[in-house]
């Protein structure tokens, strides 16, 4: 396993560089393996990187195992999330496997070579959710995925460790037990907003050991930084197709951007979150509380977050010459941990970045406020007290595939429209029901 410390190392070779975010080829294609150097970090946070506890293999192996946990109601969205995301890519790289009943195929692993992985700043929807939950730990077991499956192989004294590419017995069929896919990943580039962030983020980085040659961090908008001639294979961007009124107006040149980030035949994955809708009843909860939350920030002269729909994005891509070929929503369930996360941020910024002045109308209207996200909040405990609830939000990922060089863009098929997911197993009791 390799050791922090190494962060720092920079591979050689690099052409002439003008700053040290960029590094400029002066002959075209003299670049072609270009990598902008990591960040220069500040003092202490090297020393804080060395002394974080490394993650035992069966560590993570029970970290996996729980992921791959039979559905139910209680799990997370982002879990089962990212697992679809990890289905489509396996599915992308053996479109043509269907062997539902052989239980000897050999193992086979999709690989997201090198990754661009981004995240961005906004928080408009339940704690944490833009953030794509657990997404560090998630690349990291990419990494260590072969050992870990070895690892469920000896334990489980069994030659099958790991989810057919059919897929089939992966949450989809009842009395199966869970699997693990197969997944791997050689390097990566994570893209943060803010350098505290950023390295929240490298901490639990470390603690996998996926730091020094395995990564890059970037912190910034993706439409300020450089990458010089450096593409990818895979895009994982979460959170990205949002902004305020002035923002919107440039989404078309970020998704131009991202895409452009991409090598020929690179696999683009977006996650975002449909315009939220208002519910009837207990469960518009949710509704009232980012009222509440958009009205104060509206008064002290922050624009409101607007998130672009699936259909959007769909038909910008189809612009931009890629090849969508999966969109799929995801009904977001909140439990009261996710509704306290989401009033306690905002609480934070309203005492901490809402300047009053000193004016005691001011102080007074920020107290109003506090008082009524509280009580919003006593009001989400009773009603998400019977179990999470839907609020009327949905969050996506819409997979798309850039055309291999010489290749050219399928216009034949239809604009694919957003699906709603549903286990297989699930959808099946419905419909004997």
């Amino acid at each position: 396993m390799m050791n922090a410390s190494i962060l720092l190392l920079i591979l050689a070779s690099y052409c002439s560089a003008v700053s040290s975010e960029e590094q400029v080829c002066t002959t075209p294609g003299s670049c072609e393996d270009t990598i902008i150097p990591p960040e220069k970090l500040p003092n202490g946070m090297q020393q804080a990187l060395d002394d974080v506890e490394r993650y035992e293999l069966h560590e993570m192996h029970e970290s996996l195992k729980e992921i791959a946990a039979e559905i139910n109601e209680n799990v997370g969205i982002t879990t089962v999330m990212q697992r679809h995301v990890e289905r489509l890519l396996i599915q992308d790289q053996y479109p043509n496997t269907n062997n539902d009943e052989d239980e000897t195929q050999e193992e086979k692993y999709a690989t997201f070579g090198s990754l661009l992985d981004i995240s961005t700043a906004f928080s408009v929807s339940w704690g944490g959710s833009t953030e794509f939950g657990g997404k560090v730990s998630w690349i990291g077991s990419m990494f260590w995925r072969k050992d870990i499956i070895d690892f469920e192989k000896k334990k489980e004294k069994s030659q099958h460790g790991i989810c057919r590419t059919d897929l089939t017995n992966d949450y989809d069929k009842e009395n199966k037990k869970s699997c693990i896919h197969g997944i791997t990943i050689d390097n990566y580039v994570s893209v943060r907003p803010t350098p505290d962030k950023k390295h929240e983020h490298m901490e639990l980085a470390a603690s996998w050991e996926i730091l020094g040659d395995k990564g890059t961090w970037r912190t910034g908008k993706i439409m300020d930084l450089k990458f010089g001639n450096q593409k990818f294979d895979t895009i994982v961007a979460n959170g990205m197709i949002a902004g305020s009124d002035y923002e919107l107006q440039d989404m078309d040149l970020l998704l131009e951007k991202v895409v452009s980030l991409l090598k020929p035949g690179g696999v683009l994955f977006l996650i975002g979150t449909e315009p939220s809708k208002r519910v009837e009843g207990p469960n518009n909860i949710y509704n009232e509380i980012m009222d509440v939350i958009n009205s104060v920030k509206k008064l002290w002269g922050e624009s409101p977050i607007h998130n672009m729909p699936a259909t959007w994005t769909i038909r910008t891509l189809d612009r931009l010459g890629v090849n969508v070929f999966s969109s799929t929503l995801f009904p977001a369930k909140a439990a009261y941990e996710d509704m306290a996360q989401t009033v306690g941020d905002a609480i934070e910024w309203i005492e901490e970045e809402a300047d009053d002045g000193g004016d005691e109308m001011w102080a007074g209207i920020k107290g109003q406020y506090v008082e009524m996200l509280e009580e919003l909040l006593e009001t989400g405990e009773a009603v998400a007290g019977r179990g999470p609830v839907y609020g009327g939000e949905d969050q996506y990922i819409i997979a798309s595939k850039l055309p291999l060089d010489g290749e050219k863009k399928d216009d034949k098929s239809p604009l694919i429209i957003p699906t709603v997911y549903e286990p297989k197993a699930k959808a099946k009791k419905k419909a004997q029901s």
